[in-house]
């Protein structure tokens, strides 16, 4: 491709891109989404006349949505596809409220949120957690079969901020004696139980409710640790503090798993991007810490064998990044 027409496809791909998020923001401000989410599927005709808008332009916008994937359309008639109906609650507007601090954040570097705060974590994230499970659904059973591969035996899984618990649960649907112990906040473990007792995994978990750093667990008994999602949140003290406590309560052979936005999918470039541009602006310090940067940390803490893993599935920008113990 020649330099004009790459940068001819470079300013139509941001035009669309551009137009999408206005009209999905569009869309959701003048109430499309919450309308079809209370009457199932409606004409063009029928949602205008609801929302007092003009027949035409509305038919043109929803025609748009169709496009997008966020609306289906069957015989003139509407209705949201799966996803809305998932995006009708507090996720409806794609975290705009981040986007539009940036500004602000980039002239004072005061961020939208602190949810790397001891004070806010446990309220942020018994927000939050319910959307990462299904958003990490499917990286969570590649990483299970990675794991599996890796480690002859794993039976007992210790889920350090589990959230969800999302990363663990994936190892107890072989039905086998695994146990779970998740370490979290008591307002987000009351999300995990909720759902292990939808997936009937009740009886296979274990719950330490408190701050990670200071729960009390068992030395030398687990198989593998799960740091999901946890040390973009935390300082490199806080990540030292956090391989030493795991490193302790892995069995010899055990493994820690580091989970995190740092896949190598091609993929995942403009998440992984957009990830560390969002999770500067929530937090106070969060940064994604690579493989490389942690390696010494991990070392430091006794792990002397490494693997990593990209989890090339959808959303493609995560990774594992894995740590033995002698």
């Amino acid at each position: 491709m020649s330099k004009e027409l790459e940068a001819l496809q470079t300013y139509f791909d941001l035009m669309s891109t551009n137009g999408m998020s206005y009209v999905f923001k569009i869309a959701s401000e003048v109430g499309v989404f919450n309308t079809l989410a209370s009457n199932k599927e409606l004409s063009g005709k029928s949602i205008a006349k609801k929302l007092d808008l003009l027949e035409y332009p509305t038919c043109v916008l929803c025609d748009a949505l169709v496009e997008m994937n966020v609306l289906t359309k069957n015989s003139e008639q509407y209705s949201l596809t799966p996803v809305m109906h998932f995006l009708s609650g507090n996720y409806q507007n794609l975290s705009s409220e981040y986007w539009e601090h940036f500004p602000h954040f980039l002239k004072t570097g005061e961020p939208f949120k602190k949810m790397d705060t001891t004070t806010d974590s446990e309220k942020e994230y018994q927000v939050q957690v319910k959307a990462l499970e299904w958003m990490m659904g499917p990286c969570a059973k590649m990483a299970q079969t990675h794991a599996k591969e890796l480690l002859d035996n794993i039976e007992n899984v210790l889920d350090l901020g589990c959230g969800s618990g999302v990363w663990s649960m994936a190892f107890l649907q072989d039905k086998n004696p695994t146990r779970d112990t998740l370490v979290d906040w008591p307002a987000v473990l009351k999300v995990a139980l909720d759902s292990a007792k939808s997936q009937g995994f009740t009886n296979q978990i274990e719950t330490i409710e408190g701050n990670f750093h200071e729960a009390n667990l068992k030395e030398d008994f687990y198989d593998l640790a799960i740091l999901g999602n946890v040390t973009h949140i935390e300082t490199p003290k806080g990540c030292q503090d956090l391989f030493n406590k795991s490193f302790k309560s892995l069995k010899s052979g055990g493994a820690l798993v580091i989970h995190d936005v740092y896949g190598t999918h091609p993929k995942g470039e403009i998440p992984r991007l957009l990830y560390r541009l969002g999770l500067s602006v929530r937090t106070v310090q969060g940064r994604v810490h690579t493989p490389d940067e942690m390696r010494p940390w991990l070392e430091k803490a006794g792990f002397t064998r490494f693997e990593f893993k990209s989890l090339d599935v959808t959303p493609y920008s995560m990774g594992s990044f894995y740590a033995f113990k002698p």
